[in-house]
């Protein structure tokens, strides 16, 4: 594989492994993520993502939903983007609000969700007298790491709502002045501090906390950053791991112990030996006299 193959090969998986972590994102914390962002809308319904058109085609949308504004029901897309919208995104995005309109018969907005700092924050394009297309543009570079992590530590780890958990997941992609190693050990440290009931919810942040390090730290980062947090994809594995660390601790713990005896009993021994040489210098030291 040459090298411009495996450039397009590692930008494609980078694209892929963002694209899940927003779907996981906000599929499972819509209204979380929509109030980290600042989308003044609450969803009532999340609709199918996979939506088909007057044809065959499929469009796959990152986040369909119905929501009410001024007592009106709409359709609500969000869309995630590592970079800024191209001219062919946005036919695309065209395609899925056109496809939504035809599907739902209801006014659709169109919000786009940006890995990068975004020259604007909307668009919009008039495609007839009657019609006036607007892109919404939202970047979370406009966030910040250390607001997110001062939340937390003013709630003192307790009442974690979803939007907190959003930021968790998400917080690699905001603005910080640190390395992404140490924003992301800072944020496994903050997860484990949370005070959650449901230890899966803990589980489900690390578990994307650790994709974003295989993600976007290199080689020598990323085996810091599973040393120092010991993290593992597998929670069963990291389990198994846990359990070997303790036992190989105990063990430790024993052999230090035994050695420590060991020490003990020697120092007696030599404390003994050393008795021994002292009395029998003493009982020279009686004979000589006796002698003379």
């Amino acid at each position: 594989m040459n090298s411009l193959s495996y450039i397009s090969k590692q930008k494609r998986n980078y694209y892929q492994y963002n694209d899940y972590i927003f779907k996981q994102t906000v599929q499972r914390r819509a209204n979380g993520v929509l109030k980290l962002l600042g989308i003044p809308y609450t969803i009532n319904n999340i609709i199918l993502s996979e939506i088909t058109d007057l044809g065959p085609k499929i469009h796959r949308l990152d986040f369909a939903g119905e929501t009410v504004k001024n007592g009106e029901d709409i359709c609500f897309v969000l869309e995630c983007q590592s970079q800024l919208p191209t001219d062919d995104d946005i036919l695309r995005f065209f395609q899925y609000v056109s496809s939504l309109l035809v599907l739902k018969k209801k006014k659709v907005e169109l919000y786009i969700l940006c890995m990068q700092k975004a020259p604007y924050d909307k668009k919009e394009f008039v495609l007839n007298d009657d019609c006036t297309y607007t892109m919404h543009v939202i970047s979370l570079k406009d966030i910040k790491a250390n607001d997110i992590f001062k939340r937390m530590e003013d709630k003192r780890y307790n009442h974690i709502s979803d939007e907190d958990i959003a930021a968790l997941q998400l917080i690699a992609y905001t603005d910080y002045s640190e390395t992404t190693l140490e924003i992301l050990k800072k944020a496994h440290y903050t997860v484990e501090k949370l005070d959650i009931a449901n230890p899966n919810e803990k589980e489900a942040i690390l578990y994307i906390l650790n994709i974003l390090s295989v993600n976007m730290l290199d080689e020598n980062d990323y085996n810091e950053f599973m040393e120092e947090t010991e993290m593992i994809l597998n929670p069963r594995d990291r389990y198994l791991t846990e359990k070997i660390r303790k036992e190989e601790k105990e063990k430790y713990k024993q052999k230090l112990k035994e050695e420590t005896e060991d020490k003990e009993k020697y120092k007696e021994k030599i404390k003994k030996y050393e008795e021994k040489i002292k009395e029998y210098k003493q009982k020279l030291k009686q004979e000589n006299i006796q002698t003379t």
